[in-house]
């Protein structure tokens, strides 16, 4: 491509989105907008529209008002405007959003090359996902903040036969913030089973172990969310659906129509 077309694309993206404006919501808000493309985007425009694009924090109306990781994932997909993409994994949605919102303005840029790779993770295996990403949380995170707090029992009991059962005992314990202990018993009631009957069950518990996350990286001395995007990677990679899947998108299927 010309370096006239590659101008010619990039004015036509900014066109699209326009500035990220400071009036954010927090996700919850958005409504849902059609995409007023029929084509799937090629390698290079997701490139450009990465590199054009600021993450803005939480939700936002309109795409033109912003865009958040995981609505970002949306326009590449082809798929209405919001913040809970049909093409994505429930565990990745709800992990990333907490991410993006926990992030600064800074950090949340280092989210985009992960984005693409999250369109056609919807038929993966969620409780497989979960439970990779929750097990490195734990190791990479949880057990050096419990260390450093004293909490020799439940690291000595780690690994846990029952994933669930030892992160609802580390959110019971008195020796870790209040805000981590709802988190980790949140993200256990979801992949438990008792959380076979929520509504989004793997989004909630994908959410609930972003937060987690979140807390547990300071409470463990890291300085910057390199673990963070490890549990990320080793997510998108966990649940792939079996070889041979098609993944279907809006934008995809629309350009296969006759």
């Amino acid at each position: 491509m010309s370096g006239a077309s590659n101008r010619d694309l990039a004015g036509r993206i900014r066109a699209a989105f326009g500035a990220v404006s400071t009036g954010m919501q927090d996700h919850g808000t958005a409504v849902s907008r059609r995409v007023d493309r029929d084509l799937p985007l090629s390698d290079v425009e997701i490139s450009l529209l990465l590199e054009g694009t600021t993450l803005g924090h939480g939700a936002h109306r309109l795409r033109e008002d912003g865009m958040c990781a995981m609505e970002l994932v949306a326009y590449v997909a082809g798929e209405n405007h919001g913040y809970a993409p049909q093409c994505a994994s429930q565990v990745l949605t709800g992990f990333t959003i907490r991410l993006n919102d926990a992030m600064r303005d800074d950090e949340r840029q280092a989210l985009k090359p992960f984005l693409p790779r999250l369109i056609g993770t919807r038929a993966g295996d969620e409780a497989r996902r979960f439970e990779t990403m929750a097990a490195l949380a734990v190791t990479r995170l949880l057990l050096p903040a419990l260390e450093r707090r004293g909490q020799t029992r439940l690291v000595a009991e780690w690994p846990a036969h029952a994933l669930d059962k030892w992160l609802h005992d580390a959110g019971s314990t008195s020796g870790l913030p209040r805000g981590l202990r709802r988190s980790l018993r949140n993200a256990a009631a979801a992949a438990g089973p008792a959380g076979e009957g929520l509504v989004n069950r793997w989004q909630r518990g994908g959410g609930e172990l972003g937060l987690a996350v979140t807390d547990a990286r300071r409470l463990a001395g890291e300085r910057d969310w390199s673990s963070a995007f490890e549990i990320l990677e080793a997510g998108i990679d966990a649940g792939a659906a079996p070889e041979g899947t098609p993944v279907v998108t809006p934008a995809r299927a629309s350009a296969a129509a006759p």
